[in-house]
Parts: C-alpha cells; sequence; structure tokens
C-alpha cells in the first residue's frame, strides 16, 4: 500500500504529538499500522476514525511513532558539565531536575545517582508520551541495550542503582529507594495544557532529542511551556545535535549560552534578555553599534573630480573556477529534506545529477531507495537496497532498509535474511563502534538497530 494512504494517519500524529515521522521509521511504521488494518479489517479512514474514538487505540500508535533511543549517560558532555559546574553549586541542597522526554528511564536514573554522588538531595520527574516506555522506569529493570561498549566514565555510577542480575544477559534491576525519587508521568509536551511539574520548581530541565521530530512552530510551543517549569536562572539542555538548529526568540526568557563545547539554554529576567538582544546586536555590527552609524552631512568630505579612464583592450576574462560538489552527508541531507517535503521529483534530480564516484555506489542505490521507500514504491527500493548491499556488503544501512521493504512485501524470507545480516554486521565491534555512517541513522546509535534488528527477527 503506497504512503499516500497514511499520510492522514502521519498528520493524525503530528497535530497530537508534535512528532513528524522520519524517513528511515515511516517502513517501519508503515508495517505496524497494515498489521493493525488486516486484524481490524478496516480501511485507512475507518482506522483513523477508530484512533480519534478510542483513546487506548491512539496510545499504541502514538507508543510505535515514538522512537526510544536511549541508554545510560548518553551525550556525556552534558553530565560532565553538571559535576564540574552546577552540582557543586547545590551540594548539600536539595535540587528539582526534570527529564521531559525520559523515554525508558536511563537519562533519569542517571541524573539522579550523579546528583546523589555529588552530595546534591536530587529528586527527578520523569516524563514521556510513550506509556510502554515508562512501563520500563516503573519496573526498574534494564538490560545489554541501556549499556554501551565505550563504556563512559561515570559507569561505575551505575553501581549504586540496584543490583545486576544473573544469567547470560547482563541486567540491572534499579532498587526501590532510588524509584522512589523519580516521580513518573505520561505526559505530551506539544497538546497537554498543564505542566507536569509546578511552575518555576525546576532547576535543570533535560529535553533532549526531540526537536529533531518537530516543526519550528511546535519547537516554539514547547519552548514557551518549558520555560515556565524553570527557576530564574535555571538550565535547559537540548541534544548537542539540536540546540544550533533551534531559535530563541525575544519572546521567550531563554538565552543561548556555552561553557566551551556544552551548549544550553539559561532562564533570565526580561532586562537580561534584552541585554542580550543588544549585545548580539553589536557583535554583528548592527544599528546599536556606534562604529557603524552614519556620519553626520557636515563632515562628510566633498566629492572630488574623477579623471576620465584611459581606455585599453580588454583583458580575458579570468576562468571562473567550478563550484565543489557538495560531500555524500550534504546531498544526503539535500535529499532527506525534500524527502521530508514529498518532492520526490527534485530529491531524484539532486540523485542522478551527482557525479558519484566509482567507490560511492552504495549511497547511490541508497539514496535511491530511500526516496522509492517514501514514494510508495516498495518494490523499487527494495532492489535498490539490495544493489547498495552489492556494491558494498559491510554497508548495514542497506540490509536493515531491504528487510523493511521485504517486509512489506511480504517476503518474509528475504526479510530475516536482510535483518540476520545487518545484526551480524552490528556485532561487529569495527563496525557498531565506526561512526561512518551517522548521518544516516539521524541521531540514533548503532545498538539502537541492532535491538531493532533483534525484535524484528523475533517477530
Amino acid at each position: 500500500m503506497a504512503n499516500e494512504e497514511y499520510q492522514c494517519l502521519y498528520e493524525y500524529i503530528e497535530e497530537t504529538t508534535g512528532i513528524r515521522v522520519n524517513p528511515s521509521h515511516k517502513l517501519y511504521l508503515d508495517n505496524w499500522i497494515e498489521s493493525n488494518l488486516k486484524q481490524f479489517k478496516y480501511t485507512v479512514a475507518q482506522y483513523l476514525d477508530l484512533v480519534r474514538r478510542d483513546e487506548q487505540e491512539a496510545a499504541s500508535l502514538i507508543d510505535e511513532a515514538a522512537i526510544n533511543e536511549t541508554y545510560f549517560f548518553r551525550e556525556e558532555l552534558q553530565f560532565s558539565y553538571l559535576q564540574d559546574m552546577v552540582f557543586p553549586k547545590h551540594a548539600g541542597q536539595p535540587m528539582h531536575i526534570w527529564s521531559a522526554a525520559s523515554s525508558t528511564g536511563e537519562e533519569a536514573l542517571s541524573l539522579y545517582i550523579l546528583g546523589k554522588n555529588m552530595g546534591v538531595q536530587v529528586e527527578v520527574t520523569a516524563s514521556d508520551i510513550d506509556r510502554k516506555a515508562l512501563a520500563t522506569l516503573r519496573q526498574g529493570v534494564y538490560g545489554n541495550h541501556s549499556f554501551r561498549r565505550n563504556e563512559n566514565h561515570f559507569a561505575p555510577l551505575l553501581n549504586d542503582l540496584g543490583d545486576y542480575t544473573d544469567g547470560p544477559e547482563k541486567a540491572l534491576k534499579v532498587s526501590e529507594e532510588t524509584l522512589s525519587h523519580i516521580s513518573v508521568h505520561t505526559y505530551n509536551l506539544v497538546t497537554d495544557p498543564v505542566l507536569p511539574v509546578p511552575e518555576e520548581s525546576v532547576d535543570v530541565i533535560f529535553l533532549r532529542n526531540v526537536f529533531i521530530y518537530f516543526s519550528a512552530q511546535n519547537q516554539l510551543k514547547v519552548l514557551q511551556k518549558v520555560s515556565k517549569a524553570l527557576k530564574p536562572g535555571g538550565i535547559l539542555f537540548l541534544s548537542i545535535n539540536e540546540i544550533a538548529a533551534v531559535d530563541c526568540p525575544d519572546t521567550l526568557p531563554l538565552v543561548k549560552e556555552h561553557f566551551q563545547t556544552v551548549y544550553y539554554m539559561r532562564k533570565v529576567t526580561p532586562e537580561e534578555k534584552h541585554q542580550a538582544a543588544v549585545t548580539r546586536r553589536q557583535r554583528m555590527g548592527l544599528a546599536d553599534n556606534p562604529k557603524f552609524k552614519s556620519q553626520p552631512a557636515a563632515e562628510l568630505l566633498p566629492v572630488q573630480p574623477v579623471e576620465p579612464p584611459v581606455v585599453t583592450a580588454p583583458k580575458p576574462e579570468p576562468a571562473v573556477p567550478e563550484e565543489p560538489l557538495p560531500s555524500i552527508e550534504e546531498l544526503w541531507n539535500q535529499v532527506h529534506l525534500l524527502i521530508e517535503r514529498r518532492e520526490f521529483a527534485d530529491a531524484l534530480y539532486h540523485v542522478t545529477t551527482y557525479h558519484f564516484k566509482p567507490t560511492q555506489l552504495e549511497y547511490q542505490n541508497y539514496f535511491l531507495g530511500m526516496i522509492a521507500v517514501n514514494d510508495g514504491r516498495t518494490s523499487h527500493a527494495a532492489d535498490y537496497f539490495f544493489r547498495s548491499s552489492v556494491a558494498n556488503p559491510r554497508f548495514w544501512p542497506a540490509y536493515f532498509q531491504r528487510g523493511l521493504a521485504c517486509q512489506k512485501l511480504q517476503n518474509m524470507k528475504g526479510a530475516a535474511e536482510s535483518f540476520q545480516k545487518c545484526k551480524s554486521l552490528l556485532e561487529t565491534p569495527a563496525l557498531a563502534d565506526s561512526k561512518v555512517y551517522d548521518f544516516l541513522t539521524e541521531g540514533f546509535n548503532t545498538a539502537y538497530f541492532l535491538n531493532l534488528c533483534d525484535s524484528l527477527l523475533r517477530n
């Protein structure tokens, strides 16, 4: 079934949650929707009507649309900043932290145990739109997917969260005492009118890896809402990859600040906000900078007569250097944006007119496959992903996407083979720890795709 038929469901998801389903997740969600349609024997319109009427079914659709990629002490630099610059100021005092998109809770628990280790009386509010993810936090049991091979220097603190269970898979059972300091709430950042925390009660908010799915309008709406929860001087952390692209307009009581390479937003008074705006304009050389003001007319020098030029033979125009080609990553960013806008013809033009090197054919076929997937041409997409894997047998993203395409085409053998191959590659340390394909994965760690392969193979 073509993607266009599911567009009304994607629009419902964005309308109710702010989440725009990304191209790499869309095919997975398509498969889930299609299985539901078969189960209920519904058309898309009938299923949408059910979702609008039935809160439980709506919650199930939203749970599937949400991507819960998280692990303990993710984006370590921000935790180091808390350790060095924030927690020492609150030692021996109470502190309220809000993990506003906590998913399965690893972030909330990391914040709690680091603060406790620094002598701070930490209470954490954990909220998320996904009920199933929050159920994991309430249960407090975490397996291998919550840890990483390249354990950071905070890893020893995890021993203070609870006890590790015996068995073939490493699992951490968080103690009841620790969980008693985590308040858990189901919360929709976009549509829920009442905050899960009192206004101006929070010292630090973590709201990470959310805005990549939100429109600029919804980003502003959420920033206005969460800024009310912050105490004056409180700090808001977005993902390291998000904050540069998020605006902080004059209507918000927030300013962007940084310490070395760690960027965050701080809640300020209107006077501080005004001064920050003046400073920024001065730095940019705009009207507030006296250096750039026009001279009064009386101070202007008289115009000197200009001698007529000597006419000489024209010199040949220098050759204009050719504009360098965008990198593969820059090309993908362009194509990805066009796919999101459903401008498939333009996306196809960008790929087919790009001069790929012989060593880059896996990318050419992969990009063509992603265009075909989102244009509803699933069989063509499966073929492109197959060609991509032939061009580079270690290119695991092609195996993963081909598996999803085969699954949608009811080719279960091809799907299983593709997911198994992808899993085998991701279990190779050199590939699992490599960042060479990070720009294709929308910020998600390779372990996320390894877990997805496991889940798809089981199902």
